[in-house]
């Protein structure tokens, strides 16, 4: 059984610790205060988002079957707090991610309420269908509309979530803004994985990657146009991944607010926000990570019983609780049928 628990808000150089716990089976988040611009309380933010990162890994939550040495570096070794004892609203990612950039319980902002069984059900602003006006404040928001030079990267507010009901210009075409908020980045275009590196002509490829965020992924040709396995070994490179986009997106970002005076000397402070989507499903990764275990000494749950009166299968928006078990054996290269090229 999943333990309802996760990582909050991290004191790292002077940022004070928060009780606002994450999903155990959704986001964790990482504030990082790198350094003190205008005023003694004007401190720089790097917000990262990780999807259902279950806080069981490494030195830094006593499983150390699960190597994760960056990250116990970080916790352990260079002044970040791992937190042993936070707890969670609730243990489903949109709802809790949507719980967090708001400030609102999950049955305030009525995300996820039915079980996901409409992709409306992950808006963060359905509640009001989005209605200027009635609109709830968010994190990125607050940060812009009180002196903050703010942008974002990636899986931070949920991909798609409010495409029937937000901003209609946009149209159907599937882009994160169409789940985001807008009003929260004052600091360039919202950065998208796939128009990162090399945009895909074909839209069905486009709208997987950017919402599951693995390559190939979903409804990609490697599967026939199905949901696909939930896990395969990838041989896309680490930088070629979605995450690997958004990794160094956020990284020339960080350049690019110092090349132009942002987050130092007189300039104003910055608030930068990046969503990573992995672990979440489907386990589509680099081999390289696969070969770190040897399958037949991997631990099993202690518990393997399904809780009493679960049901057996979750409604979702993606398919996810649907993805087939196996890995399948792919005919052709994932890097030459989704065209990338190595930088």
């Amino acid at each position: 059984a999943a333990r309802h628990r996760s990582s909050s808000l991290l004191r790292v150089r002077g940022v004070p610790q928060s009780r606002a716990g994450m999903a155990t089976v959704a986001v964790a988040l990482a504030a990082v205060a790198l350094s003190a611009p205008t005023t003694p309380t004007a401190k720089n933010f790097l917000l990262i988002a990780v999807d259902d990162l279950r806080p069981m890994f490494g030195r830094s939550f006593g499983e150390e079957e699960v190597l994760t040495p960056n990250l116990d570096r970080h916790f352990l070794d260079r002044g970040g707090s791992a937190m042993q004892h936070a707890y969670v609203q609730i243990a489903v990612c949109g709802p809790s991610r949507a719980s967090i950039l708001t400030g609102r319980r999950p049955d305030t902002t009525q995300v996820g309420v039915a079980g996901g069984a409409k992709v409306n059900e992950w808006c963060w602003c359905q509640r009001s269908k989005c209605q200027d006006g009635q609109l709830f404040m968010t994190l990125p928001t607050y940060f812009a509309q009180n002196g903050y030079v703010t942008a974002g990267s990636g899986k931070v507010f949920h991909p798609d979530a409010c495409t029937a009901m937000h901003i209609p210009q946009y149209g159907p075409a599937f882009a994160h803004l169409a789940g985001d908020d807008v009003r929260g980045w004052n600091y360039g275009t919202y950065g998208v994985e796939g128009r990162l590196e090399q945009p895909f002509a074909n839209k069905a490829e486009q709208f997987s990657e950017e919402q599951f965020g693995t390559i190939p992924g979903p409804n990609f040709p490697e599967f026939n146009g199905t949901v696909g396995p939930s896990w395969y070994k990838s041989d896309v490179p680490d930088e070629q991944q979605p995450d690997g986009q958004l990794a160094t997106n956020t990284i020339e970002r960080l350049a690019n607010f110092s090349r132009d005076g942002v987050g130092k000397g007189s300039g104003k402070p910055f608030f930068l926000a990046v969503g990573f989507h992995k672990p979440h499903t489907p386990w589509i990764v680099p081999t390289k990570y696969f070969d770190l275990y040897a399958v037949d000494k991997v631990s099993l749950a202690p518990n393997p019983r399904v809780p009493k009166g679960l049901r057996r299968r979750i409604g979702t928006p993606t398919g996810m609780s649907r993805l087939r078990t196996t890995q399948t054996t792919l005919p052709h290269s994932a890097r030459q049928r989704s065209g990338l090229t190595a930088r």
